[in-house]
């Protein structure tokens, strides 16, 4: 007589087995309707991925509408998720169909971080940063021009042939050197895109180059025009609670008191609260830190792209 034991393991084996024979080959995971292309700039030959998802259906009579994300390695999913999901019922979210357009990195990794810090951040003859929290240098800043130009000379062009683009609904999302990126092409090159959605942007670099820029602008008569969308962590300025325990936890603390993240933004949008012809919204997320932040950035700024306000 076989035993209870026996027959609980012989049972457990051909469970097992038509477990087994029941799985199928993995495949990868992919996005719908999204594509992978390398371009290598003309201008510095530097190599990067483009990343576009196209929408369902048959395009508008003016085009669809495109947003351009920055540091994409990290935030395509999430953005190619929201357009596509709040899309489904633009009677109510009042987002239509849309192209996204990611740049990113040919790397896994979620950032390039020596590449974005250079083609995120404005040029300038004098550069002073403050000493990073983990005591390296910095790695070469500057390049933002450049990349500018690498979006429109080859990135637009190539969207361009993908799809039917409307030109008159462009949008830019950038996260904090992303979010310096996007004010300082607004005010250097406000035609490039109709909104700019600025998450935690980096204004302290340089000495807060891009705020003495605006003012320098602005002083001199000029204006600041189109739409753009600020919003914060209300934990910027001090250090998450796992960072408490940390053995550099002071000099995390100090690093952001320095940074300013609220302060700063709320001084800029202070500065552009009298232009007229400035659609601008401000938002402070209380309980979300810098990293914490960027869901709240895609979700209402989205809103706000595609809306007269954010929710």
């Amino acid at each position: 007589m076989i035993g209870q034991a026996r027959w609980t393991l012989i049972i457990g084996g051909l469970v097992g087995l038509m477990t087994v024979a029941d799985v199928h080959a993995a495949e990868k995971i992919t996005i719908p309707n999204s594509e992978l292309h390398t371009i290598t700039s003309r201008e510095t030959g530097d190599v990067y991925q483009i990343q576009i998802r196209l929408p369902n259906g048959e395009a508008p009579e003016a085009g669809f509408p495109v947003v351009y994300l920055l540091d994409s390695n990290a935030w395509f999913g999430m953005a190619s998720d929201l357009l596509r999901t709040r899309a489904m019922n633009t009677d109510s979210t009042g987002i239509a169909p849309a192209i996204l357009v990611g740049i990113a990195y040919p790397t896994d990794a979620p950032y390039d971080l020596k590449r974005r810090t250079y083609d995120l951040t404005p040029p300038s003859e004098i550069v002073t940063m403050p000493p990073r929290p983990n005591g390296k240098p910095w790695p070469p800043t500057g390049g933002a021009d450049a990349f500018l130009r690498l979006i429109e000379t080859q990135v637009k062009p190539l969207v361009d042939q993908r799809a039917p683009v409307d030109k008159s609904q462009e949008t830019l999302i950038g996260h904090s050197f992303g979010g310096l990126f996007a004010l300082h092409v607004m005010l250097t090159q406000p035609e490039a895109f109709d909104t700019y959605l600025a998450g935690s942007p980096s204004i302290w670099f340089n000495q807060k180059q891009v705020l003495h820029e605006a003012k320098a602008h602005l002083a001199a008569g000029g204006s600041v025009k189109g739409r753009v969308y600020i919003c914060v962590g209300g934990e910027e300025e001090d250090i998450t609670p796992a960072e408490e325990a940390h053995p550099q936890a002071e000099i995390r603390r100090q690093w952001k008191k320095h940074n300013r993240m609220i302060g700063n933004a709320q001084d800029f949008v202070a500065l552009m609260s009298d232009q007229p012809e400035l659609d601008i919204a401000f938002k402070v997320f209380e309980g979300e830190d810098h990293g914490t932040i960027i869901p709240q950035l895609m979700i209402h700024g989205l809103h706000f792209a595609f809306n007269q306000k954010a929710p």
